[in-house]
């Protein structure tokens, strides 16, 4: 036993680490100080490891089986064991071998690994200390327990593979409460119970009712499907994502980390109606939190708006807390709701409230440009626009109509200029031959703007139905005949 120690220490920790050369010496000295004892059951478990990492697994798995009949309670020996059969695709077999691992009691092996310290010592003659052999004992079990929660997730991730999801439920679900493995075992029902919702979309959910019971019984979900849902988010496998954190807020419905991880992940998936549905009632809970109660209430304005519920955005906005009426953007999105409901005069108030307070904002200068021009009013239409094209603007929708209310308002030049920039820029402006149409009969090139304006109509179906486009050809016609 001390010449192996000995001979041990000159290696790497883990035969994991060593390479081929390493592993083959390692392999010749271990043969060396056992060539008479080749029986003795450190020598027999050495030489299982290296043919594993030999990746033989059938000889490792005969070794491995001879090792545990020496140690049956050997939890380390029990999950080689499966991990050797799973390889040679014995997955049935595998599957009970990593049952019989986790079912395996470290205290019984610990136990039995005292006596044989103590009767090794008293062979030696050796005088070890009782602290000595706990540290020896207390390190035995440690390792028990490292290798029981491995043959959890192996066996855990060989029925996921396998598709045995509710063998899964129902073996982890009879691990105790009071077990320390029972926290890894909620996480491997709550993967699994997620998986088999995901299998069981196709059918009747009746398939699934007879689990929701047992899975009552599992108070303690919450901090797996959190766990489950962070994983899932990391993996951009944002519906299985957004499903664990749903299930967070059953059992804990106002977790605010939760709370801004889904609205996060349905934001980006564009489900107006969940973030509303989510948010509505859930927004307040946050209004001490300053920074997270502004966006979150943005984002579920702008999940109103998607959705053209604008008297509920405009009563959400009205119940807002104080905190609110201190930024431009509540102004702004009170501005939108209230035009969109025809309350126009309050609307221009509002957007007048949310330029006091960010007076270069391009995205406030629009809403203003666009209820001018709503009503026919070029010139101040075109202010605004032309205003936010210089603090900035980029939407090419500004540019668009810049281009449009600087024409009619009979800035020529301004107009021309505009429309320069959307060439030298390649800006995709909508409707860009109407844009360039205008553009030119700002410049007196009725011709070029006839051309582009029947381009326009000839290619664009709904501007066969806007009697604004029609005439304004009609009118270039008539300067056209005039001259």
């Amino acid at each position: 036993m001390q010449q192996f120690s000995a001979m041990r220490t000159q290696f790497s920790d883990s035969l994991d680490d060593m390479d081929a050369q390493e592993m083959a010496h390692y392999e010749s000295a271990l043969e060396e100080v056992f060539k008479s004892a080749k029986h003795h059951e450190i020598f027999i478990l050495e030489k299982a490891k290296i043919l594993e990492c030999k990746k033989d697994y059938k000889q490792a798995l005969q070794l491995f089986q001879q090792s545990s009949k020496n140690t049956p309670n050997s939890a380390f020996v029990l999950f080689k064991e499966g991990v050797c059969l799973q390889q040679l695709n014995r997955n049935d077999e595998a599957i009970e071998k990593y049952k019989e691992c986790i079912a395996s009691d470290p205290e019984s092996f610990v136990e039995s690994y005292r006596e044989r310290e103590l009767s090794e010592i008293d062979l030696k003659g050796l005088l070890f200390s009782k602290f000595k052999l706990q540290q020896i004992l207390d390190s035995a079990k440690s390792v028990q327990h490292k290798y029981i929660q491995d043959a959890i997730h192996a066996l855990a991730e060989l029925l996921y593979d396998q598709k045995q999801f509710k063998e899964a439920i129902q073996f982890f679900s009879t691990i105790e409460p009071a077990s320390i493995f029972y926290r890894d075992a909620v996480y491997v029902i709550a993967r699994a119970y997620l998986l088999l919702k995901a299998e069981c979309d196709l059918m009747a959910d009746t398939e699934i009712d007879e689990l929701k019971v047992l899975l009552e019984t599992h108070r303690d979900f919450t901090e797996s499907w959190a766990t489950l849902g962070k994983t899932y988010e990391l993996n951009q496998e944002s519906k299985k994502a957004i499903y664990c954190h749903a299930k967070v807020l059953e059992i804990e419905p106002e977790s605010k980390d939760t709370i801004m991880d889904l609205a996060w992940l349905l934001r980006e998936q564009e489900d107006h109606e969940a973030i509303i549905s989510l948010l509505k009632n859930k927004v307040a809970l946050f209004v001490e939190e300053p920074m997270n109660y502004i966006q979150l209430f943005s984002w579920l304005i702008k999940s109103y708006f998607a959705q053209e519920k604008y008297s509920q955005a405009l009563k959400a906005l009205e119940e807002a807390d104080p905190l609110l009426h201190l930024i431009a953007e509540y102004w702004n999105e009170k501005g939108i709701a209230l035009f969109a409901l025809n309350q126009h005069e309050e609307s221009l108030e509002a957007f007048e409230e949310a330029l006091r307070r960010e007076p270069h904002n391009p995205l406030i200068l629009k809403n203003v440009g666009d209820y001018y021009m709503q009503f026919g009013l070029m010139e101040p239409a075109s202010f605004f626009y032309s205003t936010a094209i210089m603090k900035g603007s980029k939407d090419p929708v500004v540019f668009g109509r810049a281009i449009v209310a600087l024409a009619k308002s009979g800035k020529v030049r301004e107009a021309w200029d505009v429309w320069k920039c959307v060439e030298e820029f390649k800006i995709e402006v909508p409707a860009a031959k109407y844009c360039q149409a205008m553009a030119f009969k700002a410049d007196g090139q009725i011709h070029k703007a006839i051309s582009l304006l029947e381009e326009f109509l000839e290619e664009d179906e709904a501007a066969k139905e806007d009697e604004e486009v029609t005439k304004e050809l009609e009118e270039l016609y008539k300067e056209l005949r005039e001259k």
